[in-house]
């Protein structure tokens, strides 16, 4: 289920090879006793760092970077699926996100139960506002069909989404909205997220508390493990 884009593969290749050193024997044994299937996100970036990419004044000079989600089957040690980020966050990302066109890799089953595994702002692509802003022949356009399409047909059950930094109940608000909507299908559904706020680089304080904001990114009997 990796995507057919050579370039995307070899991301994906070099990726499963540092995943597969992070999870050690003992790692996965913690891991198996309390989860069948996890997922993973990793960014990788091409000479900057996670401070460049926070910081949007220097976005512009942003070089190439790739946002990945796996999944790793703990019954049979192995990544099962990598999906990554097919929705660019703006105008300056669409030229240096390597994209997973790959948008069947996006829907996997966990064993018999049909999962739509998310990176952060594919979440997005489910949001009015998003429809109302993408013209049907752009890329954003099509892609928006394109899934609408495949969740019809596969009907996932659970969506899961990994974002980066979530402080606000409101900022995925009308995305999970829109995936309420338009995928009926949808039982249960929970972001991963990093609780904090940046901005240009910088730390700020932030701006709803935890117990406010984790209710507003899950549906359904959702256990959150708070890591400090």
């Amino acid at each position: 289920m990796n995507s057919t884009i050579p370039p995307f593969n070899i991301v994906v290749d070099k990726a499963e090879q540092f995943m597969r050193n992070f999870l050690t024997g003992d790692l996965i044994q913690i891991i198996s006793r309390k989860a069948d299937f996890v997922t993973f996100g990793v960014d990788i970036f091409d000479n900057v760092g996670i401070c460049d990419y926070y910081n949007r004044k220097n976005l512009k000079k942003f070089e190439k970077h790739v946002e990945l989600v796996s999944t790793f089957d703990t019954k049979q040690q192995k990544f099962t699926c990598w999906t990554g980020k097919s929705y660019p966050y703006d105008d300056v990302q669409k030229n240096t996100l390597l994209y997973c066109r790959d948008i069947e890799s996006h829907f996997q089953y966990f064993g018999q139960t049909p999962v739509l595994v998310l990176g952060c702002h594919d979440l997005n692509i489910f949001s009015s506002r998003s429809l109302k802003s993408s013209k049907p022949t752009t890329y954003k356009g099509k892609l928006i069909a394109e899934m609408q399409k495949k969740c019809d047909e596969f009907k996932p059950q659970m969506v899961l989404h990994h974002p980066h930094t979530t402080d606000s109940l409101l900022i995925w608000n009308k995305a999970w909205s829109g995936v309420r909507k338009f995928i009926p299908s949808v039982k249960m559904y929970s972001s991963g997220i990093h609780y904090q706020y940046i901005k240009d680089g910088v730390n700020y304080a932030q701006r709803q508390p935890l117990n406010k904001v984790l209710p507003a990114t899950a549906l359904g009997n959702v256990e959150n493990t708070i890591i400090h």
